[in-house]
């Protein structure tokens, strides 16, 4: 029921977001005096920014895990709302989307980014990775065995949808070739459909495989799976309901895990000098 009700406050944030920034705008550009307004702008606004950088241009692949720049811009607009509401008499209205604004800036920095989640015990450093099934873009099966023979770094993302995804997968390539000169498979995972990720493959054009988990099994199996954590509204694109926990599953070449990342959070995720780093000191080792 958690999931469902981030799925319908995702989809449903930005519209808020949009919607405060946009009659704080109007309402300052009739009186530029309503500290009110300037209030409720505060708590918007900034966020309005991250989307848009986040949706645009899609280079932030992770954030600081509370925001606090953000934050504390949201809790001054507040504070600067209600002052002005209840001291200087300034309209009502716009205290209460100056507290739409923060509280909707709240659940989605404290309740909606945290996952919450119990790291799953069938994911541990220096033991063998679980065996799972996944498949190739034309449905060819592949068993997580095949991984073997190298080592292989596995990001299970949420789709083509998330940007933060996106920005990571780009992250990885932009060092391929460190990756490719330690021997190490970048193997791609996610619950998407099939054609979002061969989307996905034809535009990096790299030795990356690039790997569907139809309707979630391998997710499932590793527990990872995310039940109905699809934003509202995608669905209608044609992806796929339930999604995965952003997770990194770095092997060596007889497929025993060396390192493994069950962020709690979808906006925290490793540095990718880390897996060169930890590769590198294995590989030495």
């Amino acid at each position: 029921m958690s999931d469902r009700l981030k799925s319908v406050f995702i989809g449903l944030y930005p519209v808020l977001v949009m919607a405060v920034v946009l009659k704080s705008l109007l309402a300052l550009n009739a009186n530029p005096m309503q500290l009110v307004w300037w209030g409720a702008l505060a708590t918007s606004a900034p966020m309005m920014a991250l989307f848009m950088r986040l949706m645009i241009l899609k280079d932030l692949a992770r954030t600081s895990k509370s925001l606090p720049v953000l934050s504390s811009l949201a809790l001054v607009g507040f504070a600067l709302a209600l002052y002005a509401w209840s001291e200087r008499g300034e309209p009502q209205t716009g205290f209460v989307f100056a507290a739409a604004g923060f509280a909707g800036f709240m659940l989605y920095n404290f309740w909606y980014s945290n996952y919450g989640r119990t790291p799953s015990d069938l994911i541990t450093v220096g033991q063998p990775l679980p065996e799972f099934t996944v498949q190739e873009a034309d449905g060819a099966q592949v068993p997580s065995a095949s991984f073997t023979g190298q080592p292989a770094l596995i990001l299970f993302y949420r789709g083509n949808w998330c940007p933060l995804c996106m920005a990571q997968i780009d992250e990885l390539a932009a060092l391929h070739r460190d990756f490719e000169d330690l021997g190490i498979q970048i193997i791609l995972i996610s619950p998407q459909p099939p054609r979002f990720s061969a989307k996905l493959a034809k535009r990096h054009s790299l030795n990356f495989r690039f790997l569907a988990d139809r309707d979630g099994a391998a997710a499932r199996d590793l527990k990872l799976l995310v039940r109905n954590g699809l934003p509202l509204g995608l669905g209608l694109l044609g992806y796929a309901t339930d999604t995965v926990y952003p997770t990194v599953i770095m092997t060596d070449a007889g497929g025993r895990v060396i390192f493994a990342d069950q962020t709690d959070n979808y906006r925290v995720r490793p540095e990718p000098d880390t897996y060169l780093r930890i590769y590198r000191e294995t590989l030495a080792g």
